[in-house]
């Protein structure tokens, strides 16, 4: 018996489905959700300060380009006055690269 068909027809409603998701917004009148804020302005500081301080994106209110509101606060402040951000730093340095 042959898996085939069944396993194209997963794909197939698979990227049906994602297909149809494509611009809709995680939150209402948000481009962005959760944490993903918190991916970007580690990814900005990354790139335009070479490090994952976000003090001064936090400051210069930098989330307001890809977010409606005020990120939650998650960073964590270290004893210099620093704030990083508790995630994982991977794919703030994909999306600087």
């Amino acid at each position: 018996m042959s898996l085939r068909g069944p396993m194209l027809l997963v794909v197939v409603v698979g990227i049906v489905a994602a297909g149809l998701g494509i611009g809709v917004p995680a939150l209402n009148g948000a481009h962005v959700a959760v944490d993903e804020e918190q991916y970007y302005l580690s990814a900005i500081s990354l790139a335009e300060d070479g490090n994952l301080d976000i003090t001064d994106e936090i400051a210069e209110q930098r989330w307001r380009a890809f977010a409606d509101v005020a990120p939650q606060p998650e960073t964590s402040i270290r004893p210099d006055g620093s704030q990083l951000s508790p995630h994982d730093p991977l794919l703030p340095v994909l999306l600087a690269g």
